[in-house]
């Protein structure tokens, strides 16, 4: 068994996450040791981030956010884009659901021809990666 597809089982086996940050940085580890074995490119595009650090001062936090809208920070995109290879990823916890804006964005995302899913657990990102090809001939146990 290799390093990545050890992350990759221990990813699995521990997606039962406390929260959502949680889950996405777990993501964001499986997604950067793929990207370093140059089978994907993917970056994380929410302003969740920015809004949480600046949740204790609402001001500061309602000028970030007119700010981001300047910037052209989009309501609705989802956590993960694989550009390499057109998937977008909305990572939930199990009780949660995907929002109006998310939908929107995925609509519209789908039209460009685009791959959306949500996921609220590690084999959905798993299996979404492997209907890309992503995993190639990783062994990464049955989805």
């Amino acid at each position: 068994m290799t390093l990545l597809e050890a992350l990759i089982d221990g990813y699995i086996e521990a997606s039962t996450w406390a929260k959502e940050d949680h889950f996405q940085m777990a993501t964001a580890k499986v997604l950067d040791a793929l990207a370093a074995y140059n089978l994907l490119a993917w970056f994380h595009a929410s302003p969740n981030v920015y809004r949480r650090a600046l949740q204790a001062n609402r001001v500061k936090a309602m000028r970030a956010g007119a700010l981001g809208k300047k910037l052209g920070v989009k309501a609705g995109v989802f956590d993960c884009i694989i550009y390499s290879h057109k998937l977008a990823i909305e990572l939930k916890q199990p009780k949660g659901y995907a929002s109006q804006d998310q939908k929107d964005w995925a609509e519209l995302a789908t039209h460009w021809g685009w791959t959306c899913i949500v996921a609220k657990k590690a084999e959905q990102v798993i299996a979404a990666l492997a209907d890309k090809k992503i995993l190639g001939g990783i062994n990464y146990g049955e989805v």
